[in-house]
């Protein structure tokens, strides 16, 4: 992969987590005492993504 290529991915993937934080914060935002354990659940599956994207970048774990 060309330097370019490989900065476009990662502009491109620094995008995409910003937006998946984004879109956490608003959950959490949602979140009430009862009956929201779906945002939980969607809010740990977010965050694992970002995990993800992070490796691909450098910027992370290698979640293998």
């Amino acid at each position: 992969m060309e330097q370019t290529e490989k900065e476009e991915l990662k502009m491109r993937t620094e995008t995409k987590i910003k937006v998946l934080k984004e879109e956490i914060s608003i959950l959490q935002d949602r979140i009430e005492p009862h009956d929201t354990g779906h945002l939980y659940t969607t809010i740990d599956v977010l965050k694992w993504r970002i995990k993800e994207l992070k490796g691909i970048i450098g910027e992370g774990e290698d979640l293998g």
